[in-house]
């Protein structure tokens, strides 16, 4: 059971076979800046992605530059968890002193 959340719908480009109906993916997130690594390509489709991208001239990236994307994507979910950790600190504090206005009356 979820205490709340958020739902990610992401549309997909292709359409169903058969009769052609658009396609989404749903997900529930905890947190809209959640982000979750997708699920790695099979190797049929890793041949023919490393195609496509060798013909339109499109190199794949060194290992120093995924590291240093993956230390980047690090500090920004680190500051998005400080973020929503503070945003929740505000709203206990909040509603601690709404309820202590309200026992005062």
């Amino acid at each position: 059971h979820r205490q709340g959340g958020y739902t990610r719908i992401l549309k997909l480009s292709q359409k169903r076979a058969g009769d052609n109906a658009a396609m989404a993916v749903m997900e529930y997130v905890d947190r809209p800046g959640e982000l979750r690594a997708a699920r790695p390509p099979s190797s049929l489709q890793k041949d023919i992605l490393d195609k496509a991208f060798q013909e339109m001239g499109i190199q794949p990236l060194g290992d120093e530059v995924v590291e240093e994307l993956q230390h980047e994507m690090n500090n920004i979910l680190s500051a998005q968890d400080d973020e929503a950790n503070n945003n929740n600190n505000n709203k206990e504090l909040s509603e601690e002193y709404e309820e202590e206005e309200v026992g005062e009356e």
